[in-house]
């Protein structure tokens, strides 16, 4: 009778429904666009610093352009309040083609690509970016930014 009981014990253990990798980062990709939006939000309300929030605040935050590298939370946040220095500069930023892919198997790290458009006055600029976002303490940061 006790090997029938571990086989059923087996079975049962085997048929109960589990999340799939695919499934449980669908949940990530929704809190990383979230981050996006939040950013997308932030800039359109002309702060600068409330885009940054998007970042990670480490001297490590890699943002790399056709110009240079900028390296450091705070090297990057100057820079942006250099290029925009208020919110009429800043314009309407609006983020299209959005693919967001997992990178590890623990969800833990993703990129995310697209196009960004900034449209001021009668004019719009854009370009493409590819991010590495990074979940820490449960929350999304990008943590290299590739934008041209």
């Amino acid at each position: 009778m006790k090997p029938i009981f571990i086989l059923f014990a087996l079975l049962l253990f085997a048929c109960q429904e589990s999340k799939t990798p695919t499934q449980t980062f669908e949940k990530e990709e929704q809190a990383i666009l979230s981050v996006i939006n939040k950013q997308t939000d932030g800039w359109n309300r002309g702060s600068v610093d409330e885009f940054m929030l998007g970042y990670w605040n480490s001297d490590s935050l890699k943002f790399i352009t056709k110009n240079g590298i900028n390296n450091g939370y705070n090297a990057v946040s100057e820079q942006y309040k250099k290029s925009y220095p208020t919110p009429k500069e800043m314009g309407t930023l609006n983020f299209v083609n959005l693919k967001v892919t997992p990178l590890d198997r623990n969800n833990e790290l993703a990129n995310v690509t697209g196009n960004w458009v900034v449209s001021k006055d009668s004019t719009q600029n854009s370009g493409l970016f590819s991010l590495v976002l990074k979940k820490m303490d449960n929350n999304w940061k990008i943590i290299i930014d590739h934008t041209w």
